[in-house]
């Protein structure tokens, strides 16, 4: 991790190692960048902060040197985070890898726990002030970009000191706080709430006389420099501490009520406990919602036990009543008023002050909502703490959704989920570190469980028994598996069955049969995919399913995706009376999604398709296997219309795994949709490498099948099997095969006026003539192909065309080298095409090549890192290095990759 120490001379170290940074020049650069937040500073503002003015003659060049050899210091991995912006440079690091922004955070916590918890809040402001090093920004003297967040810095530092003070003193070391004090008022005179410290100190110390000289003190001093007199705080100080005021003293802590308190660790929950204790702070009425078994209760009870309450806190807990009428007896039961009448119970509550937890309400949000309100409107010393899933639904509420545990944070490490996890295992076997494979299977377990807190806890318990891997197997029987709940767990159930069962309950019978149905859907569904397992319109449901935490929404997307837990998913397909029914209807709309977006698969105006059906990749899985068993003639040709995805997506095993099932289930199936099977199998052994030789025989076979009709898309399946056959020949360099494919698939383009297929054609032909050695006529028609591809606005076919360009070019610059630029053009060009097409497998396969081109020009080094990115990303995606060879070879025959790049 790289860290940026600027409270003092800038210093940067890298996973605890200093970064030599050189002279003034490369630190006050550097300094600038930091100080702007990660917002771009142009080359103007950057040359006036590092020179002044005027700056040196190129000092755009100048400053892209140094910026160069900082890129070198932070080493590979951080190199990228001194980013070139629109007209100048960025630093792009999170806030808390700078001293500035942990030494805010650590005030401002300071801050927050010195009313309630001054024990706490000094040692926070001590380790803020430990960062403080100097003046900030030392390195960059009289800048202006730093002069206003200097003196702002400056103005917190001085803040920190006197909070600093004021946590001594309000924990009790008066003592302490004097000899702090004096020296901090001998440095600044004129802060008015330093003097008003130090007089409480003495006062709290026993030294009242002392305390009335401290305040005449400060009364001359502003008298005598500035002409005024002391502000109101000092006043009225000054007239308690003659009158003897007993508020002047310490104040006694109030006894707290003991809440239980789990023995298992709290993990996780970090920055939804700080925000809960922000929102209390701020309001009376906070509700946390969530699903069932996602820790909504120790939540709560994590807050309730760290806040200094003068009565409270109390917990309620409200799992057991069956209704509402019990409500207000339990309520004074649990804050130990005597009585249940509504009366009694609120004029007993009117005077404390605390916060009290009402816990699994979500099955009495009726009465509990009209409870609330007569208790916060005659209660003002109360807050209440809700938990339940779902929201009371009051004005003024303030919701927290808590979320399952994440898998993995942002920056790809293991998330708390598998912290939970692994702790609870190690509770079991004390000392237990997990090997490589336990680790992945451990986060393999994490989400299959969805990261579910009470899921988690069930598994690790069943590692008394069974290994990581083995509990995986076995969660086809989940509920079984997982067992009963321990004993003194925080949750109302037994059973991870029995939690479900309780939200399932709690529906209507309505909602409760759509939920049901909705068990096939695998990763998600949108509006429109609920719509077709559910009529009528789907809206009242789906509202009344996510707001009781059945189903989540995730709002962020367009458009919004719905998602059911795993767990509950299982639920729902062993309770669905017809799942085949359900079964049936999710394949029928995988099958409609399919036929609706083949027309823009094959050739993408945008990557909007691909990312689509990227994103219901699990769905279109789930209903082809459906339709291998029940219907394999739909599910053949569901696989075929799907055609370039499964080449662009990098699905290769995949899909040649759901072909094969699909062919040998189907060997019957209509002409055309064999046919489209055919090509793709050709296409999958084509990019397998190993399968260019035998990749023109299933083409060879669609033909003849598409041969047995006479439609425009008889027609144009041939020609298509024809073009895709002619790449397959021009990877095995035989010019001649390729050019009789391609005059095939160009008649039959014109045939059937299909502008892709002429494009393709005459892309195939181009091709075909520079593998011939016809360099000049191969390139015009090329460009042709391409120049026909954007009138039609066909994006990738465009790209693949100028990437065919690119290779010939490449291919003449090795004796012609003025030809490299144009060769880098059409290049680049394809890369832009296939990323806005978001393909995935056509762009490694362009950087490959682009690889080759740095090689050949001189720049192994710079291929070699393009290469090594390459196969990070292929890793990714889990495409095999012989589908990226073999793509690239296809373009324009074997010999263009040299030994090097290609063992590489």
């Amino acid at each position: 991790m790289l860290t940026c120490h600027v409270l003092g001379h800038t210093e940067v170290t890298c996973d605890g190692l200093p970064v030599q940074l050189g002279g003034p020049v490369p630190r006050r650069l550097l300094t600038a960048l930091i100080a702007a937040r990660g917002d771009v500073l142009s080359y103007p503002a950057l040359a006036t902060a590092v020179w002044g003015e005027p700056g040196p003659a190129r000092a755009t060049a100048t400053l892209q040197v140094y910026v160069s050899r900082l890129r070198g210091l932070l080493g590979p991995a951080d190199r990228h985070r001194l980013a070139r912006g629109h007209g100048g440079y960025q630093l792009i690091i999170p806030p808390e890898w700078t001293d500035v922004a942990r030494f805010e955070a650590g005030l401002a916590r300071a801050r927050r726990l010195l009313p309630t918890d001054p024990a706490a809040a000094l040692p926070a402001v001590e380790q803020a002030l430990r960062l403080w090093r100097g003046r900030p920004y030392l390195d960059l003297p009289g800048a202006e970009l730093i002069e206003a967040e200097t003196s702002r810095l400056v103005e917190l530092h001085q803040v920190a000191l006197e909070t600093r003070a004021a946590a001594r003193l309000a924990g009790g070391d008066a003592a302490g706080a004097v000899p702090e004090l004096d020296l901090l008022i001998t440095e600044t005179p004129y802060r008015e709430s330093r003097w008003a410290l130090l007089v409480l100190a003495l006062y709290r110390g026993g030294r009242q006389a002392d305390a009335l000289a401290a305040l005449r003190r400060a009364r001359t001093v502003l008298a005598e420099d500035l002409g005024i007199d002391p502000g109101p705080e000092l006043r009225d100080l000054e007239h308690q501490v003659l009158a003897q005021d007993p508020h002047l003293l310490q104040p006694t802590t109030p006894p707290r009520q003991a809440l239980v308190t789990p023995l298992t660790s709290f993990t996780g929950r970090d920055t939804e406990l700080a925000d809960l204790g922000t929102r209390l702070r701020a309001h009376r009425l906070v509700t946390l919602t969530g699903p069932a078994g996602v820790g909504k209760t120790r939540l709560a009870l994590e807050h309730a036990n760290r806040v200094r309450d003068t009565d409270g806190p109390w917990l309620v807990r409200l799992a057991d009543l069956a209704d509402g009428t019990l409500l207000l007896g339990t309520v004074a039961t649990a804050t130990g008023i005597s009585g249940a009448d509504p009366d009694t119970v609120l004029a007993g509550l009117a005077t404390r002050t605390g916060t009290l937890v009402l816990d699994n309400c979500e099955h009495l949000t009726d009465p509990v909502a009209e409870f609330a309100i007569r208790l916060l409107n005659t209660c003002p010393g109360l807050r209440l703490l809700i938990t339940s899933r779902e929201q009371l639904g009051l004005d003024g509420e303030q919701v927290i959704p808590v979320r399952p545990l994440a898998i993995r944070l942002p920056d790809g490490t293991p998330g708390p989920a598998v912290a939970l996890l692994t702790d609870r295992v190690q509770a079991v076997h004390p000392g237990w570190q997990p090997s490589p494979a336990e680790a992945d299977d451990l986060e393999a377990l994490c989400t299959a469980l969805d990261g579910l807190p009470l899921a988690l806890e069930l598994a690790a318990a069943r590692s008394r028994i069974l290994g990581p891997r083995e509990i995986l197997d076995r969660l086809d029987d989940r509920f079984t598996l997982l067992g009963e709940v321990p004993r003194g767990s925080l949750t109302p159930h037994r059973t991870l069955r029995a939690a479900i069962e309780w939200s399932v309950h709690l529906l209507s019978d309505a909602d409760r049969a759509f939920l049901h149905r909705l068990w096939p859907f695998d990763g998600g569904f949108t509006y429109t995919a609920a719509a077709a397992v559910h009529q009528p319109e789907p809206l009242a449901a789906l509202s009344s399913l996510v707001a009781k935490s059945v189903l989540s929404a995730d709002t962020t997307g367009n458009p919004t995706r719905y998602r059911l837990l795993e767990s509950v998913r299982e639920y729902c397909r062993e309770h669905d009376p017809a799942p085949a029914r359900s079964a049936a209807a999710h394949a029928h709309w995988v099958r409609t999604l399919v036929a609706a977006s083949a027309e823009d698969l094959n050739f993408p105006h945008d990557g909007q398709i691909i990312r689509s059906l990227t994103t219901e990749l699990p769905n279109l899985r789930a209903g082809i296997r459906h339709d291998i068993t029940h219907d394999p003639v739909q599910a053949l040709r569901t696989i075929g219309l799907l055609g370039w995805f499964w080449i662009r997506g990098g699905h290769f095993a995949e899909a040649a795994a759901l072909l094969d099932a699909a062919r040998t289930a189907a060997p019957d199936a209509p002409a055309l949709d064999r046919a489209r099977a055919l090509i793709v199998r050709g296409d999958l052994l084509g990019f397998s490498g190993a399968g260019l030789l035998s990749a023109e025989v299933p083409y060879l076979e669609a033909i003849a099948l598409a041969a047995t009709g006479d439609t425009p898309e008889h027609r144009a399946l041939r020609g298509r099997a024809h073009y895709q056959a002619a790449f397959g020949a021009i990877a095995l360099a035989d010019p001649a095969r390729a050019t009789h494919h391609a005059e095939a698939a160009l008649a039959l383009g014109e045939s059937v006026t299909e502008p892709w297929l002429t494009a393709g054609a005459r892309m195939a032909h181009g091709a075909a003539l520079v593998l011939s050695g016809q360099s000049a006529a191969g390139e015009s028609e090329l460009a042709e192909a391409a120049e026909l591809a954007r009138r039609h606005n066909l994006p990738w076919l465009e790209g693949w065309a100028t990437h065919h360009l690119g290779q010939a070019l490449l291919l003449r610059a090795r004796t012609t080298p003025h030809l490299a630029t144009a060769a880098l053009t059409a290049l680049r060009t394809a890369l832009d095409r296939y990323l806005r097409t978001e393909d995935i497998s056509f762009t490694l396969i362009v950087l490959t090549t682009l690889a080759t081109a740095l090689h050949q020009f001189g720049a192994p080094g710079q291929g070699a890192e393009v290469l090594a990115a390459v196969h990070r990303e292929r890793l990714r995606h889990g495409i095999q290095p012989e589908a990226i060879l073999a793509g690239a070879t296809s373009l324009s025959g074997r010999e263009f990759l040299p030994a090097a790049i290609a063992g590489e």
